[in-house]
């Protein structure tokens, strides 16, 4: 199984020391086993926490393969676990059809405000460093009596490549990706759905605090590349390579932070406006925070970017594992801040139920 997907923003897979100077397979992998979790526990099967222990395939005495084998979950069964191997073996490298990038990010605060500190701060290793951005070239081999899982696989990365990201650092920007290969919506959740066992399933896969397709929602914005933040964001401070940014600012703006974050000079921004309504500690629960109990981003938000360098406008994708009243929220933040956005915004409930959507 030969795949190519084609980057739309940075990849960020991992490395030495907070870099990610190179394409690593486990961070590939890792995203792909994440987001496959988050989809069968939306399709009702059962997904264990791999962080507290996860599954074990362990055949005690007396008892057969498949006794034992019925003891672990679904996502355990495609993507190993404890006495269980992965179902696959991956190799990605990267495609030579691109120049050669360096790490940069960009802001428009000033070198000694705020925004332009932390992002200085939080990814000083990676500064001056290569940054993975060319098309990825997969080569995924099944065990022979897997093969059936093949198309689980075609629509996992048909589905990340709509509405999420692959790899590490998705809520910062990086991993957006296309694929010319993608199967309809409907295809692709019948084909994992078809890998769904019905052996009985604990229920703690099913908590809220597990990330779940019942409580999703993503916003696609097109914003036109006249809109006046663009044309802000096109002469933005840099932090990191200056020359990568000016190359690849018409049809790449890596400003994610800006717009989760906050906006500067105003009180926009999408973790500041949710806090200015609802509070610091709430903010801390739906945008993750590193203080005290450190806590994940359950919203996600991608760089500015044109699948195309002739397209007049550029994407924008937000997502997120809250309620949906959140997701509106965060397209009505998004509207203020691009007046002259198209926005488009689907739930969870509403992908679950698509017949033959996204094709």
């Amino acid at each position: 199984m030969e795949i190519t997907l084609k980057t739309l923003t940075p990849l960020w897979t991992g490395g030495v020391g907070g870099t990610c100077d190179r394409l690593h397979e486990t961070g590939i992998i890792g995203s792909l086993r994440w987001w496959y979790e988050a989809i069968v526990r939306g399709l009702e099967g059962w997904a264990c926490d791999p962080t507290s222990g996860g599954c074990i395939y362990e055949r005690k005495k007396g008892e057969s393969h498949e006794q034992a084998y019925d003891r672990l979950c679904d996502a355990c069964r495609m993507f190993g676990c404890t006495g269980w191997k992965r179902r696959f073996r991956l190799s990605a490298e990267l495609s030579t059809s691109r120049s050669a990038t360096r790490f940069c990010l960009a802001t428009l605060d000033r070198p000694d405000k705020f925004n332009y500190w932390w992002l200085a701060q939080v990814f000083a290793n990676a500064i001056g460093r290569p940054s993975p951005f060319a098309d990825v070239d997969m080569q995924v081999q099944f065990l022979p009596e897997d093969e059936s899982r093949e198309a689980a696989l075609r629509g996992l990365l048909s589905l990340m490549s709509r509405y999420g990201g692959i790899g590490a650092k998705t809520q910062y920007g990086f991993g957006r990706f296309d694929w010319s290969g993608k199967l309809s919506d409907a295809t692709a959740l019948e084909a994992i759905r078809e890998q769904l066992h019905t052996s009985a399933k604990p229920a703690p896969s099913q908590l809220s605090d597990f990330y779940t397709l019942h409580d999703f929602w993503h916003l696609t914005c097109l914003i036109p590349e006249v809109d006046p933040l663009i044309r802000r964001f096109k002469e933005a401070t840099v932090v990191g390579d200056a020359p990568t940014f000016n190359r690849l600012r018409e049809r790449y703006l890596p400003v994610s932070f800006d717009i989760r974050y906050k906006l500067p000079g105003s009180d926009e921004g999408l973790r500041q406006a949710y806090r200015m309504s609802h509070g610091k500690m709430a903010a801390r629960q739906v945008f993750g925070t590193l203080k005290g109990d450190k806590r994940g981003s359950r919203v996600f938000v991608s760089h500015l970017y044109k699948k195309d360098i002739a397209e007049d406008h550029y994407c924008l994708n937000a997502w997120g594992f809250t309620e949906p009243g959140i997701g509106k929220e965060i397209r009505q933040e998004v509207e203020k801040m691009f007046p002259s956005a198209y926005t488009e915004m689907i739930t969870g409930t509403q992908l679950l139920g698509r017949k033959g959507a996204g094709k």
